[in-house]
């Protein structure tokens, strides 16, 4: 019973979190002043991704150790881009721009063949230039995406058990989980739920419960 009523007000949540018309949502989403620099390397001056507003900025990525040669390179590459866009709340599906470097462009047409399969459908702008790249590398590869602004209650569904386990923990605390003698609401139950779900998502809980951004 219980579960199914988090499921509900995780829907909601996605709901709170989704911007319905331009002008709620400007009037909703609270953005912080200064850039959020990802996984900073300590031994360079350099950022793994930089987000600010709707947009992820990632640094370029090299096939890195593995087989050698232009295709396997990129597709390394760009496996490595697809996991920092999911780690950094972004997607493939919402890269807008990608800056390819290739040793030699002649492997124009190989590089190429690999890089399509991963954008099949939402096709980015994209320019390609030869340049000489430090060590073996043959291609390197960055790109800017749009940030993930709200999730399906199927996607939140996958993380219900932990969202659940830390309700558990709160309404033991808590007195306002049920209103009167009826179930949990989603006003009475969401602050929890709400928050834990906008942190998983890179944003934070605002007082009227929904999602503000954090750039």
């Amino acid at each position: 019973m219980l579960r199914g009523l988090i499921a509900l007000v995780l829907c909601a949540a996605s709901l709170a979190c989704r911007p319905s018309e331009p002008e709620a949502y400007a009037a909703t989403v609270e953005q912080a002043a200064a850039p959020e620099y990802l996984n900073a390397n300590p031994r360079a001056p350099y950022s793994e991704g930089v987000r600010y507003g709707g947009l992820i900025f990632l640094a370029g990525k090299t096939g890195g150790a593995g087989e050698p040669g232009v295709q396997p390179e990129t597709r390394r590459a760009l496996e490595a881009i697809r996991d920092a866009l999911v780690r950094f709340g972004s997607s493939m599906d919402r890269v807008l721009q990608c800056n390819v470097y290739l040793v030699d462009m002649a492997e124009w047409g190989a590089m190429n063949e690999v890089y399509a399969e991963f954008f099949p459908n939402n096709k980015p702008a994209r320019t390609t230039v030869g340049i000489s790249l430090g060590g073996n590398s043959r291609v390197e590869i960055d790109c800017i995406a749009a940030r993930e602004t709200a999730a399906p209650c199927s996607r939140l569904m996958q993380s219900a058990p932990a969202v659940l386990a830390r309700y558990r923990g709160v309404q033991k605390k808590t007195s306002h989980a049920r209103t009167g003698s009826g179930p949990p609401t989603a006003t009475s139950m969401g602050r929890p739920v709400l928050a834990e779900y906008c942190s998983s998502m890179g944003m934070r809980a605002s007082p009227r419960i929904s999602c503000a951004r954090i750039s």
